[in-house]
């Protein structure tokens, strides 16, 4: 009986076991499955396809189409209008003028019909629809500089994630390599154990960091998940399942920090917004004065009207033709005052752009010396890691010979899996830094 008891015992063991086998290896395959169908996408389409479906950028787009028409009111200025008119009353009793011996004429009809085109034409206003065209080009480009800002400000965004991205999958890739090596180490030492060569605590040792790789590896795919989760939100695209492609580059050439102030000063965003705000006050003041000049213009009448005499009943054709001429006198120093406000306006401009200029020069400060400190520790971890690299080898070779312990080995693989991590993330964080100083003396992003 007892016999039958282990014969059961053995065979539900190896159906569980062969039952467990067959869900791990589907689990493994509805994920190959689901990574065979992702896209590797390179920096530059992530941002294209940022730019392509983010609203900011959208609306800020659609502000140029607004001012563009803006521009076209104003130079509406330049075209006559042109009305149809048609009037018709009746009056009762009309005017008469009686004439001795010739009885009583009417002098006006009972029916008076007008019906004509009129025409009115600016000939000459002086530079005031001028200024105004000029002032509404002004905000065009204002506006399509604060587009242009704006995708450099969503390109960096998008770039940290990107760059995290990589630095997640590559990440997940190290942990990955060190927990197969943990295993091949717990099966040798489980092996060494059967012999009596090893002892439990070295088992349970190399298990818990077995664990513990397992747990960073975990949070490290969860992360990722993360990051491609706020990229598809950006890119408008939810989800949709990619990796990204290791664009690691840092090219860029090391100059003096006093030729990247002149480069920010000419590139920046900011900087030629403040700018364009001081031309922009400049056209205020024009206009301001403008409105206080002189103007001439032409009028002109052609149709059919009743009325004349004798026939007064009866159509007849008609034209009107004049010009009109306006001169300001006294408008009770009302354009002196706003001249003053407009002047005021372009002095607080001009310290704008100088604050602004302080600004950009601290940013380029900034991330010129966080590039240099990133290039110090990217050759530094390189040296670190080269060197966990050979003291793992050595490792390896003592523990075949006996003389360190299972523990030291994995200590050691541990320190070199920990310096790839590391040197992984100073790259990565120098390439942003590249990218950030690049923003700053205004170079485009995308």
């Amino acid at each position: 009986m007892k016999l039958n008891s282990n014969k059961i015992g053995i065979i539900i063991l190896i159906l569980s076991i062969f039952s467990n086998i067959c869900i791990y290896a589907q689990n493994e395959s509805n994920l190959a499955s689901k990574h065979e169908v992702l896209d590797s996408l390179s920096l530059k389409s992530v941002i294209d396809s940022v730019f392509k479906n983010n609203p900011i950028i959208n609306q800020l787009s659609e502000n140029i189409n607004g001012s563009q028409a803006k521009i076209d009111l104003a130079k509406t200025s330049y075209l006559p209008n042109v009305d149809g008119v048609a009037n018709y009353s009746h009056m009762d009793p009309n005017p008469e003028i009686n004439v001795p011996n010739l009885g009583s004429f009417q002098l006006a009809p009972n029916n008076i019909m007008d019906a004509h085109i009129a025409v009115n034409q600016l000939i000459y206003d002086f530079g005031k629809t001028k200024t105004n065209v000029s002032l509404q080009k002004t905000n065009k480009e204002i506006s399509e500089i604060t587009v242009d800002q704006a995708k450099q400000k969503i390109s960096l965004a998008a770039s940290i994630y990107y760059y995290t991205l990589i630095f997640l999958q590559e990440a997940e890739k190290i942990k990955a390599e060190q927990l197969e090596i943990l295993k091949k180490h717990l099966a040798y030492v489980e092996k060494k154990q059967e012999t009596g060569s090893a002892t439990r605590y070295e088992i349970i040792s190399t298990k818990v960091k077995i664990s513990a790789i397992e747990n960073q590896l975990t949070e490290i795919q969860s992360n990722k998940d993360l990051q491609i989760i706020r990229l598809n939100i950006m890119m408008g695209k939810p989800g949709y399942l990619f990796s990204v492609k290791n664009e690691i580059q840092n090219n860029f050439e090391i100059v003096p920090v006093d030729s990247l102030y002149n480069t920010a000063f000419i590139n920046r965003d900011e900087m030629n917004i403040a700018k364009k705000k001081e031309t922009l006050a400049q056209w205020n003041i024009e206009a301001v004065k403008a409105q206080n000049r002189p103007m001439l213009g032409f009028t002109g009448t052609t149709g059919f009207k009743n009325g004349y005499l004798p026939q007064i009943e009866s159509l007849k054709p008609n034209y009107f033709l004049g010009l009109g001429f306006r001169i300001p006198i006294f408008d009770a120093n009302r354009t002196k005052i706003n001249v003053k406000i407009q002047n005021s306006n372009l002095q607080s401009t001009k310290f704008e752009t100088e604050n602004t200029g302080r600004t950009i020069m601290n940013e380029v400060s900034e991330s010129y010396s966080n590039l240099l400190v990133s290039e110090k520790k990217v050759e530094q971890y390189q040296l670190q890691t080269e060197q966990a690299q050979e003291a793992y080898q050595l490792a390896e070779t003592s523990f075949q010979l006996g003389t360190i312990t299972n523990l030291d080995l994995l200590d050691a693989s541990s320190t070199l899996s920990e310096s790839k991590l590391l040197l992984l993330k100073s790259k990565i964080d120098q390439q942003l830094n590249v990218i950030k100083l690049n923003l700053s003396i205004g170079k485009r992003v995308y």
